[in-house]
């Protein structure tokens, strides 16, 4: 099946589009914290034509030590609870969040107007093949959406089974991009 064909990338494809056309007029700038989905969130948002009126930036946060060294989680909450865990996908959005509204505060020299809004979606999960346990299997994600002040929406999602890494990931990007529609848009 070509990538074009492929209905989870139109699904994703569809959400960006929309968001991209929306946000700007709500006044809203979103960035992502993935590791999971390595970038993927990014990609197709900065695929659409003016995401960067309402699109920061995206770190890809794969290897703990990133997550801990760029995003403040605690050593001890990944050894505990593990990268895959609905504490860590909190944390990844709202020091996402608090690393892209401290940029914009440093920033106002530019003349830009600061948005009224910032949100910020993370991403942690295992899309396989490997990597998985009894308690933690492939397919499992934790997605935590971040917006202004308030504490970060988790949502644990399950790809079915047999769509492979791509497909895990292109799930979970889906999943993501939705939730942040949802919370959004509405």
């Amino acid at each position: 099946m070509k990538d074009s064909e492929n209905p989870l990338n139109a699904q994703i494809n569809d959400i960006a589009r929309s968001l991209v056309a929306r946000l700007p007029g709500l006044n809203c700038f979103l960035c992502a914290v993935e590791s999971c989905t390595g970038g993927l969130i990014a990609d197709r948002i900065t695929e659409v034509p003016g995401s960067s009126d309402m699109f920061w930036g995206s770190i890809v946060a794969y290897e703990n030590s990133a997550k801990e060294g760029l995003l403040d989680v605690p050593g001890h909450v990944l050894l505990r609870r593990g990268a895959v865990s609905p504490e860590v996908a909190q944390m990844l959005a709202e020091s996402g969040l608090r690393n892209m509204k401290n940029a914009w505060a440093a920033a106002r020299s530019t003349g830009r107007s600061v948005p009224q809004r910032f949100a910020c979606i993370a991403t942690t999960g295992i899309a396989g093949p490997g990597g998985g346990t009894a308690q933690k299997q492939v397919g499992l994600c934790y997605i935590a959406l971040a917006v202004d002040n308030e504490s970060a929406t988790v949502r644990e999602v399950h790809a079915p089974e047999g769509l492979g890494r791509t497909g895990n990931k292109q799930y979970f990007a889906r999943a993501a991009l939705e939730l942040v529609a949802q919370a959004l848009l509405k």
